[in-house]
């Protein structure tokens, strides 16, 4: 067997390998033997002598930029005192343990203090405040660039630009043009190498991602750059890179304070050089003074007897191989965001080919009404899920606002122009509520949104009195359409998903969302203030679930304190399925449109097939649970391995990408053959000859409309009727959808048990249009024409009484619909009647200029 064995550890060479060859740029320079002089590879490798490999220039020392005195934090570090002058490097050593990492990170502000004080420019700083740090000149690059450096799913350019997302935003709005010609300027400066300032810095060497992390802080011009292991894990070039940029600062008059294990490195490119042990600094060298004895004397002064596993000076991390190269990484990127639209334009060539009705224009409109409400609360929801965290109670949110909407307006005679904003008010604040739980009550996202789902929907029932309240005509307008065509749903739909797109790509908000999401310590060390940021972003999630409350509760012309039960999870799938990643740092406002049309366009499918709701929820949870595995599958292949480097297309790397390739075409082909599988068996194997004639049941967990149904069904079958059966599930936006799909699909006939007889209103005055008859059973219908009204003949149980006409109200278990205060009661035209099944007793009623009303024998309609 022969092995080929990669490594930037010269010692490892002498001890494993026969035979070396020498890469450098991407090309082989040399073959030598195993035993060639470690000097001589190192010469190879970086194309220089290893007398250059430390090519420090000690210009004269300037004014103390950095003075630090007495700095202690309990437990960690005691009475630290240190001065860094400009053009001057100061070196920090010690043993694991001894405290260099936690006295720079309280130096920065990234850590507290409990005593002392530090100084820039002979300004005193604020302990904690990393801001208050930036704003004074000091600048970290941290030990660990991927837990605290790097935003990994974030390109180059948007890497560069964290550190001044800030300050060069204008009015919130970030210049891009001007942050994309400073990310090429300082990339170029650097020699990082890269496709392209797009390219992901996951897929980047470990070399040219610390030149990054580097680079953001040489754009923000930090007059003392603090550099906690520099140099780990990147190879032999491009430490002699980082050493030529740290002279470069020290030439133009910065300050740095370096902190290494390697102790050559330490050694050869310090002023002065400082050693600390157990916590307190045991003394200070001059660089014509400072050996490795001399290090390891004062490191080892107050510490106990060290063993093997307490040194520090150890072998350097492996080199980071991950790399990327050639035009693939911009191809996989497309791919990775656009597969959504892919699965979405398979989906409605499948509709399309099992529903001769699905493609006409009103249909599609009709889905683009029904993807309104989930895509809103969407797009609020792909803000907390980009910044890393989850919202369950938007759907609650979305009900709560509606119900102070309608209570204001029609209850309390508030004007409609006050109402709407204190309803987004209401949206906003308890997504506040939300944000100040997680960022400032370290309350788990879940936990904390799931409790205002129960406060949200429990407000709602108090303030309805559990009864739907009517909306004023001028916002039940909302849920219509402008010129008899463009409904104005989808129009608010659109605007929304712009909204969404500017703020994630040109807002520092926006950024910062990926920013904290991608790496929220990494965003935290580059200034932006999660705290404050999440609380923004949690109030957008819940200002965007206030608009769709609105939309939903214009469509059903009456604000519903049960409404948009579940839809939480919907929005949440669409985020997914658009591409987001539930693990934070990606998704796009086009991503979440096509995700949240794909679910539309499936229920819309489903149901001009007349697929079951229980086998939708089946076909639905299945689509949601491949597009997880995707993301999850996504997040590992990126982890593992992101692709080809700069320098090739070949090789292993490759390989790994045409894997990650095949495994997402084989989950693209899964999802779709299950979609057209579960499709070609739910459908029913109905004749089209006969007439047609659609039937909306409210629920069909209830024995009553399963006979209902089945009476129906039994009639139908006699008379030669193509009846078509649909369940609403108690929701009456579910119904509302159920009877826009029947107009669309031209039925002779419709036969409608609402959900509520005000929701139904808008829909079947949509019929009534397409001079469609309508046929209400059990239920009338608010403001539109019925042909009938169908009720059973159970009046023995006499269990209504005439009473007071409620104020503003529908009541679901009772037998009443009302407009608000101006409708009239209605004249009772028959005996009053009971029903069977779980519902209270109703009576049959007859609005003025209402059509008759029938009866039936019990136990039919």
């Amino acid at each position: 067997m022969g092995i080929v064995f990669i490594t930037h550890h010269l010692e490892e060479i002498g001890a494993l390998a026969d035979r070396v060859t020498v890469l450098r740029d991407g090309r082989s320079v040399a073959h030598v033997a195993a035993d060639t002089p470690e000097d001589e590879l190192v010469r190879l490798m970086v194309g220089r002598s290893i007398d250059e490999q430390y090519p420090r220039e000690r210009p004269a020392p300037g004014e103390p930029l950095l003075r630090v005195r007495g700095l202690t934090r309990h437990g960690r570090f005691r009475d630290v005192d240190l001065v860094v002058h400009a053009g001057e490097v100061v070196g920090l050593a010690g043993l694991v343990g001894a405290g260099r990492t936690e006295v720079a990170r309280s130096v920065f502000g990234a850590d507290p203090y409990d005593d002392g004080e530090v100084e820039v420019l002979g300004r005193a700083l604020p302990g904690g405040d990393v801001n208050a740090a930036m704003r004074a000149g000091l600048g970290l690059v941290p030990e660990d660039r991927k837990g605290q450096g790097l935003v990994l799913d974030a390109s180059v350019e948007e890497n560069l630009g964290l550190v001044t997302l800030g300050p060069t935003s204008r009015a919130g709005f970030v210049d891009r043009s001007g942050q994309r010609a400073s990310a090429r300027r300082i990339a170029g400066e650097l020699g990082v190498r890269m496709s392209g300032i797009d390219q992901h810095v996951r897929t980047l060497s470990g070399g040219n991602q610390q030149k990054v992390v580097i680079g953001k802080w040489l754009l923000a011009d930090s007059r003392v750059l603090i550099l906690d292991e520099p140099t780990r894990g990147v190879d032999a070039g491009a430490k002699v890179e980082i050493y030529r940029l740290v002279n470069e600062l020290t030439a133009s008059g910065h300050a740095v304070l370096m902190i290494s294990s390697d102790l050559p490195e330490v050694l050869g490119m310090s002023d002065r050089v400082l050693v600390m042990a157990q916590g307190r600094i045991t003394g200070e060298l001059a660089a014509e003074d400072a050996t490795q004895d001399a290090v390891m004397s004062l490191a080892l002064a107050a510490a106990p007897e060290p063993t093997r596993n307490r040194t520090e000076w150890r072998a350097p991390m492996a080199t980071d191989t991950d790399k990327s190269g050639g035009a693939w990484p911009a191809v996989r990127r497309f791919l990775l965001e656009n597969g959504a639209l892919t699965a979405l334009a398979l989906l409605v060539v499948v509709m399309s080919l099992l529903s001769d009705d699905f493609l006409t224009a009103q249909n599609l409109l009709n889905v683009g009404v029904q993807a309104a409400v989930i895509a809103v609360l969407a797009f609020g929801v792909t803000f907390v899920i980009i910044a890393g965290g989850i919202d369950l109670s938007v759907g609650s949110v979305a009900a709560l606002s509606a119900t102070v909407l309608a209570f204001l307006a029609t209850v309390e005679g508030v004007p409609v122009w006050l109402a709407l904003p204190l309803a987004a008010a209401t949206g906003t604040a308890a997504g506040l509520v939300n944000g100040a739980l997680i960022a400032y009550g370290k309350l788990p996202p879940f936990i904390a949104t799931l409790a205002m789902l129960s406060v949200g929907r429990g407000l709602s029932l108090v303030i309805s009195e559990g009864s739907p309240i009517a909306l004023p005509d001028s916002v039940a307008a909302l849920g219509g359409s402008i010129g008899g065509w463009l409904p104005v749903p989808v129009l608010i739909m659109v605007v929304m998903g712009l909204i969404t797109a500017v703020i994630l790509r040109r807002t520092f908000t926006g950024r910062a969302m990926y920013a904290i999401g991608g790496n929220e310590e990494a965003a935290r060390l580059s200034g932006i203030r999660v705290k404050r940021q999440k609380l923004g972003i949690y109030a957008l999630s819940g200002l965007f679930a206030a608009v769709a409350g609105v939309i939903l509760a214009s469509r059903l012309a009456s604000a519903q304190p049960q409404a948009a039960q579940g839809y939480e999870l919907d929005a949440i799938a669409a985020v997914v399925i658009g591409g987001a990643s539930l693990a934070g740092g990606v998704g796009t406002a086009f991503g979440t449109l096509i995700g949240a049309l794909i679910l539309a366009v499936l229920r819309n499918g489903l149901n001009l097939l007349s697929v079951s709701a229980f086998w939708q929820q089946v076909v639905i949870g299945v689509v949601i649970a491949l597009a997880v595995l995707f993301d999850t599958l996504r997040r590992r292949s990126g982890s593992a391995g992101g692709g080809t480097g700069a320098g090739g297309g070949t090789g292993a790397g490759a390989s790994v990408s045409r894997g990650r390739r095949g495994i997402q075409l084989v989950i693209a082909a899964a999802a779709t053959a299950v979609v057209v599988g579960a499709l070609s068996f739910l459908v029913p194997n109905s004749s089209s000859d006969g007439p047609r004639v659609g039937m909306s049941v409210s629920t069909l967990n209830n024995p009553f409309f399963i006979q209902m149904r089945d009476g129906a069904q039994a009639e139908a079958d006699e008379a030669g009727v193509n009846l078509v059966v649909t369940d609403a599930q108690d929701d009456a936006s579910q119904q509302a959808d159920q009877i826009q799909n029947f107009i669309s699909t031209g039925v002779d006939a419709m036969v409608i048990n609402p959900v509520d007889s005000d929701a139904a209103g808008p829909p079947v005055v949509g019929a009534n249009n397409a001079d469609i008859p309508v046929i209400a059973a059990d239920r009338g219908v608010t403001d539109a024409e019925v042909a009938t009204l169908v009720a059973s003949d159970n009046v023995e149980g006499d269990a209504w009484r005439p009473g007071p006409w409620p104020r503003h109200s529908v009541r679901r278990a009772g037998s009443w619909s009302s407009r608000g205060p101006r409708a009239p009661p209605p004249a009772v035209s028959a005996a009053p009647v009971s029903r069977r099944g779980s519902r209270s007793t109703r009576t049959s009623r007859s609005w003025p200029n209402s059509p008759p009303t029938s009866t039936a024998p019990r136990g039919s309609t």
